[in-house]
């Protein structure tokens, strides 16, 4: 019954379709302007894991056909995908993608993060960025043993490892593919040899049942070509977790595989492309003139012969002749780029989030200033130490250690050794014996300097820290970037260098360095200076064919003369005197009202006689006397 019904269904609909008329208009698109990249930007359909056999079909099968919309937008879930359903991506949000068990995602996701790489010039240089901060020049290495420096720049300086171009390209790959696999050879010799696979050639990882951590074997299909056209062998083989170096990033705490840092920006990329394409398309037709042309009583074969007439739309200044059933009417394009260049703004910041990265590192500058810009970039820069810090110790210092271990393994180093400075000088502890140190432990990796503080003044926070003994001079001097114990031996060796230039009259001491010279000085009795010590020579004796010569001790006076007083004079101009005006205003005289309670009567005896009082002074006025008499 649902059959009959259907192909009913069908009969009227097409029907339908043979009555319909056509449509009296029609629009002749436009497609001279587009912006093809080739990259597909869509990522995988997200299918819970609970969906199996046909109730996964149908819901696959439901999501292209709604994302073959004519007017589908780019963040509209799902995405439209032009293989068999069979081949469509899926991905379940709490799974791994992995060959075996999530059919090809992880294939799929690569290989569009490797196109935007590739071709969208927003995604290569976040990349980019990322590998010029964090690595720079290279990695610098410190070694504490020659031996060990011997082995290990002989692996670096090898042309079959490559170490100086890998040390930048693994950082792009890893951010790329979201993981790095590099595997480790060594002959017989204890040469050791590292070749970086390609992460969607290894299929699983073998571990140990419910500890992912202890991992026994990587399962590697590989299609192996030798150069030759058509030349492929495809080499499947498990791979010893002992010779692998897997890292991985953007993963759980419980997965083993990474993602991309490309895979969640991906929509915004092609967001922002598409954006770009709109207004590139919008301004290259702002300047062209858009006709509409309206036909009065026209049916559809009128419209139709009248489009087959205007193929192609007038030349500039040339003149159209028609009748009064046909009007003309030009239109213009407006552009509006002040309304939407906020829009593009915050489509290309998404991007920028994405990838943790300022706003002005990316091409726009107009919304950044000093203040704003020194603190937008303190996240970035901690992404990129973050970064730093995965490629050192997480790939280049095992690495590194392989490569001492095989050479130990092989007999040609052995497993201690002694800890040596930079010249080859061996280094004794408080005892004074040699500091010995394990073999894989003599050496030490640096990146490039990320954060860096100003010179001038790290250098006065350091001198004050020392001088009130809150850092030794060791502490400093690596504070400043400097080795303190190769420092302090160059500088000893300079300065004994110093001390012999000026015992054979080639240069001072350094303690006496800018002092007077013989020069200065007048020998007694003479009227010129010193200007080079005289020697007498004895006689000399030949015998036995050798020439004696005894040089005696010179004896050499010198008497400074006393400077005279040193007399300064100083004239200070005539100045006049100060004058002094204070203006204070007048003030009104204060009035003071004091409410006294009342005193207290108090009943006095009658004065009876009365009193005499004399004072008596001598010439100067001075009083001498005073007497008081009563009567």
């Amino acid at each position: 019954m649902a059959d009959l019904l259907k192909r009913f269904r069908a009969w009227i609909v097409h029907l339908l379709l043979i009555l319909h008329d056509e449509p009296a208009g029609t629009i002749a698109p436009d497609r001279t302007l587009s912006i093809d990249d080739g990259v597909d930007y869509s990522l995988p359909l997200v299918v819970p894991e609970w969906l199996q056999g046909e109730a996964r079909d149908k819901f696959v099968k439901a999501a292209l056909t709604e994302a073959s919309s004519v007017y589908h937008f780019q963040f509209d879930r799902p995405y439209l995908y032009s293989e068999n359903l069979s081949q469509f991506p899926t991905a379940d949000p709490l799974r791994e993608w992995d060959a075996g068990g999530m059919g090809n995602a992880r294939r799929e996701v690569l290989a569009r993060c490797h196109l935007a790489y590739e071709r969208n010039p927003m995604a290569n240089t976040a990349v980019q960025l990322t590998t010029l901060f964090a690595m720079g020049d290279g990695l610098t290495i410190s070694y504490q043993n020659k031996d060990v420096e011997t082995i290990v720049e002989e692996f670096r300086n090898n042309p079959e490892n490559g170490i100086q171009t890998y040390e930048k390209t693994l950082c792009n790959d890893l951010q790329v593919d979201g993981e790095l696999f590099i595997r480790l050879r060594s002959d017989g010799s204890g040469q050791t040899l590292i070749q970086p696979l390609k992460p969607w050639e290894v299929w699983w990882i073998q571990h140990e049942r419910g500890f992912p951590k202890r991992r026994e074997f990587y399962h590697w299909v590989s299609d192996q070509v030798t150069g030759v056209p058509g030349d492929v062998q495809q080499v499947t083989e498990d791979l010893p977790a002992k010779d692998m170096i897997h890292v991985a990033i953007n993963q759980h705490s419980y997965e083993l595989r990474g993602r991309p840092e490309l895979f969640r920006i991906l929509p915004w990329l092609k967001a922002y492309k598409d954006w770009l394409e709109g207004r590139a398309r919008q301004n290259h037709w702002r300047g062209a003139l858009l006709w509409d042309v309206t036909l009065e009583g026209a049916d559809a074969n009128k419209v139709a012969a009248k489009r087959a007439q205007y193929k192609q739309p007038p030349p500039p200044g040339s003149m159209t002749i028609h009748n009064d059933k046909e009007k003309w009417q030009p239109l213009d394009s407006k552009v509006g780029s002040a309304d939407v260049s906020e829009d593009g703004r915050q489509i290309k910041l998404m991007t920028a989030i994405g990838k943790k990265l300022p706003e002005y590192m990316l091409s726009d500058g107009q919304n950044a200033n000093l203040a704003s810009s020194s603190s937008q970039q303190l996240p970035a820069l901690r992404a990129f130490s973050d970064f730093q810090d995965v490629m050192l110790w997480q790939v280049w210092y095992p690495v590194y250690r392989r490569v001492i271990e095989n050479a130990i393994a092989a007999g040609t180093l052995p497993e201690t050794v002694e800890e040596q400075d930079a010249d080859g000088d061996p280094i004794l502890d408080d005892a004074g014996q040699t500091k010995k140190i394990k073999a894989v432990d003599a050496f030490t990796l640096s990146g490039p300097e990320i954060e860096t503080d100003d010179p001038k003044s790290l250098a006065e926070a350091m001198q004050i820290a020392e001088t009130q003994e809150w850092a030794s001079k060791e502490t400093a001097a690596g504070r400043m970037g400097f080795d303190y114990r190769i420092e302090k031996k160059t500088l000893d060796r300079e300065r004994q260098e110093q001390i012999a230039a000026g015992a054979q009259g080639r240069g001072m001491p350094p303690e006496q360095a800018g002092g007077p010279t013989l020069a200065d000085f007048v020998a007694d009795g003479a009227a010129a200076p010193i200007a080079a010590s005289v020697m007498e020579a004895s006689p000399f004796n030949e015998g036995d064919g050798m020439v004696s010569v005894r040089m005696p001790q010179p004896v050499i006076n010198v008497t400074t003369p006393e400077p005279p007083p040193t007399v300064v004079n100083v004239t200070l101009p005539e100045q006049p005197p100060a004058r002094i005006t204070v203006n204070v205003p007048r003030a009104p005289a204060p009035v003071v009202n004091v409410a006294a309670p009342g005193a207290p009567i108090v009943n006095l005896p009658p004065e009876t006689g009365s009193e005499t009082l004399t004072i008596e002074r001598d010439a100067e006025g001075k009083i001498m006397t005073i007497r008081k008499e009563k009567s």
